[in-house]
């Protein structure tokens, strides 16, 4: 059997963006006949995306991430693997609002 990897992420989005928290949702990638095991989330300002990795199982597709800075652009990075690797990541970015 090839390895075959799991295809991006799809629909990722970032909604009910906050001063210091935002929700993350995405749909389930194709997983090309290889089950998903679960995801990898990569986030952290935009000068440095991979500060915090976050390991979710197969059936999160939705996530909330708090203790963000305020008036800060963030990127993030959602990754699905199975038993062969990494498939490639989707990517997201968002502006945390200005903390009144």
């Amino acid at each position: 059997m090839a390895w075959i990897l799991p295809n991006v992420p799809r629909d990722s989005r970032a909604t009910k963006v906050t001063d210091t928290s935002v929700n993350i949702y995405w749909g389930e990638p194709l997983d090309n006949g290889v089950s998903v095991l679960g995801y990898l989330l990569t986030y952290g300002p935009a000068e440095n995306p991979t500060a915090v990795v976050e390991r979710l199982d197969a059936e999160t597709t939705q996530y909330v991430i708090r203790g963000l800075e305020p008036d800060t652009q963030y990127r993030l990075h959602v990754t699905a693997y199975n038993q062969f690797g990494r498939g490639p990541p989707s990517e997201v970015g968002f502006w945390t609002s200005t903390s009144e």
